[in-house]
């Protein structure tokens, strides 16, 4: 009996030692709180904690049914507990509430009294809508800041570069722009006047801006005949573009990233898989089908191009390529014969913008090329001229000029002249370095 009567006594004591013990906060050092950002938090106690005991401080959004443990100290008196509002959950952004309890005895603190917000970090970068590096000219896009980024900054001052509709800009909500010349550019974005979670920050973003252009070199070309490609790795270890020739469908099951197709007038592609990074120029009756729209990629379809796939939100398209220019200087000459073959390319129309020409056309003994030095000096031919056939054969390599014409304006020659007596009559093609002409031999 005197045993059962003493554990009762016993147990009465270490229960009242609880009820005296209690934990409340006293101040916290600020009231919007960042993630990742570090912060005090000042406690007071009553009662006695033993030696081993540790003050733990929680933060909670929903009345503490789930909280995120922020911050300890091993002590049994009042204090000062360090925390740091960590990056992961399972609180969100929004009004918290801080409390602290105490390990042995077990305590639960009340809370901090007042609602904390925990606010998202401040932007590292910035994007805009259609989230794509590539972009064409004439087209409407608009950047924008990360989201929940008017708590942090008041303002903001943009710089949009060279060629845009509207150089800079003072807003945290950027205007709609467009750029009127291609190459690279480079978006700036100072947020001025933060408040606690962020000093002065100044953001960059780099996008390529294009028009609608092309300059095919050194690609493959598919010709009139249906092929297909299971894995498209093969295919860009040899060639930087693909020139799909009138009438060609060409299917690829897999497509890797950074490749760049021509579909000439009748041509189709027919995507399985897409990559990203690519480049699909379409002329008029071109037809592309994609299973999925490859992303950060371009699309120039011209009027009565066609384009099918599903939509995905990291493409851009222009719709404002009333004419594909494309320049065919340095393309294979095999290519070329194709289009010229079957009426699609007047090479010479091609080269309005070239000084070169060739005369007599058509010639009979002889051509000359002119225009070559644009008389500012002598003509110096490093570079081997060469014929080539409709075949695409070459049946005359000039390595040396023969004697060449005085235009009588500078005292020195700009006229090449070569003997082409030799040829049979026919349609041939003329390559000096990155241009090609056309004559007709009678």
């Amino acid at each position: 009996m005197k045993t059962k009567l003493f554990f009762f006594l016993f147990s009465l004591i270490i229960y009242s030692q609880a009820l005296s013990q209690s934990i409340k906060i006293t101040n916290v050092s600020e009231k919007e709180l960042c993630i990742g950002y570090s912060y005090t938090v000042d406690y007071e106690v009553q009662g006695t904690f033993n030696s081993d005991n540790v003050f733990v401080a929680q933060l909670s959004y929903d009345q503490f049914q789930t909280f995120k443990i922020v911050g300890s100290t091993k002590s049994t008196i009042s204090g000062r507990i360090n925390i740091t509002i960590p990056k992961d959950g399972p609180y969100i952004t929004g009004k918290h509430r801080l409390r602290v309890i105490s390990s042995n005895p077990y305590v639960i603190g009340s809370d901090n009294g007042e609602d904390l917000m925990v606010l998202a970090p401040p932007p590292k970068t910035f994007s805009f809508e259609e989230r794509s590096p590539l972009w064409v000219v004439k087209k409407k896009l608009r950047f924008r800041l990360s989201s929940g980024t008017e708590p942090y900054f008041k303002d903001a001052f943009w710089s949009f570069g060279e060629g845009a509709s509207i150089e800079t800009y003072k807003g945290l909500i950027a205007p709609v722009i467009e750029y009127y010349t291609t190459g690279e550019k480079t978006i700036k974005c100072s947020l001025k006047l933060p408040i606690s979670c962020a000093s002065e920050t100044e953001l960059e973003y780099k996008i390529k801006v294009y028009d609608c252009s092309i300059k095919i070199e050194s690609g493959a070309y598919i010709d009139s005949i249906t092929k297909t490609i299971e894995y498209s790795k093969d295919l860009k270890d040899k060639y930087s573009q693909v020139w799909i020739m009138p009438g060609a469908v060409l299917t690829i099951k897999d497509l890797v990233k950074d490749m760049t197709f021509l579909i000439e007038t009748g041509g189709q592609l027919t995507l399985s898989t897409t990559g990203r990074n690519c480049f699909f120029y379409l002329k008029p009756g071109a037809s592309l089908i994609t299973g999925s729209a490859p992303r950060q990629s371009l699309f120039f379809l011209t009027p009565g191009s066609s384009y099918s796939g599903m939509p995905d939100s990291n493409f851009s398209t222009s719709g404002d390529c009333s004419q594909l220019y494309v320049n065919y200087q340095n393309a294979p000459i095999e290519g070329i014969r194709i289009l010229e073959k079957l009426g699609y390319l007047n090479v010479d129309n091609n080269y309005t913008g070239s000084t070169i020409s060739i005369s007599p056309n058509p010639a009979g003994e002889y051509i000359e090329i002119s225009g070559l030095n644009k008389g500012l000096q002598p003509l110096v031919s490093e570079q081997e001229i060469k014929i080539f056939n409709l075949l695409g054969e070459c049946v005359l390599s000039v390595a040396q000029t023969f004697p060449s014409v005085d235009s009588g304006q500078t005292g020195m020659s700009d006229l090449l002249r070569i003997d082409v007596s030799g040829l049979p009559a026919g349609v041939y093609f003329v390559r000096l370095g990155d241009w090609v002409g056309r004559f007709l031999k009678i």
